[in-house]
């Protein structure tokens, strides 16, 4: 089975070719520059194919991390996948990028106690998107609903244990309201660690063996936080009566 997985919603783009039981990846950070992604995501999904000896027809998935992180980004994933989904006509799994970060501490992690998991994304405008996770039998469970809240407004919401996970890139502005205050150890804190979409790469085949695949015009993203166009809408609105 061939699938091409796809994740932009953070500084790295990340993508992997799954062909028969070969993987070949790709991470790209572009921490300061995030929108080169989208001036390198076709020819690298290219070179994937190349080195594989692949053309796009020949996939038989697609697979998109759908969010929540850049908007630019989530969006950009979601278009990529549609089109190529139309082209080809192949089906689609989209797969949330605080799962696949989740997923990436029960794969690698060799503390095999760990069995709650929060998984974070800077949101910007001093917000913080994340879910948390039980992990039981080697298997992740999500706890609620994805969600986006200012960082203080987390730690009421979470019963940290000693075997509690916390990763993500807001560790890195967040790190002492997060950590400290949910006590969790510093040794079960990951602020590198963002999608890699070769732990989507499971997922998504069991999925598709589930026949839990979508059309391309499914293929949309979760931003979670809708509501930020409205505020730069209202900002730009105010701007221009002064004028």
């Amino acid at each position: 089975m061939n699938i091409l997985a796809i994740d932009s919603s953070t500084e790295v783009l990340s993508l992997a070719l799954q062909a028969a039981k070969n993987i070949t990846s790709i991470n790209l950070c572009h921490k300061s520059s995030p929108h080169l992604h989208g001036d390198l995501i076709l020819s690298e999904i290219e070179n994937l194919l190349k080195k594989n000896n692949l053309s796009m027809i020949d996939l038989d998935l697609l697979v998109y991390g759908r969010g929540p992180g850049s908007f630019t980004g989530v969006r950009m994933a979601s278009a990529v996948i549609q089109g190529l989904s139309c082209a080809i006509d192949a089906p689609i799994v989209g797969i949330s990028s605080l799962e696949t970060m989740a997923y990436q501490v029960i794969k690698t992690n060799h503390n095999k106690n760990c069995n709650h998991i929060i998984s974070t994304i800077d949101a910007r405008m001093k917000q913080v998107y994340w879910a948390e996770y039980i992990v039981e039998n080697n298997t992740i469970k999500i706890v609620g609903s994805e969600r986006v809240d200012n960082p203080d407004k987390i730690i009421p919401q979470i019963k940290a244990t000693d075997n509690s996970f916390i990763i993500g890139n807001a560790l890195n502005d967040y790190a002492k309201i997060l950590q400290q205050q949910l006590k969790i150890k510093p040794q079960n804190c990951y602020k590198n660690i963002l999608p890699d979409v070769i732990y989507m790469l499971p997922i998504a085949e069991k999925l598709f063996k589930n026949n839990k695949t979508i059309p391309s015009h499914l293929a949309i993203p979760s931003y979670v936080r809708n509501n930020v166009a409205c505020k730069k809408k209202s900002k730009n609105h105010k701007i221009n009566k002064n004028f």
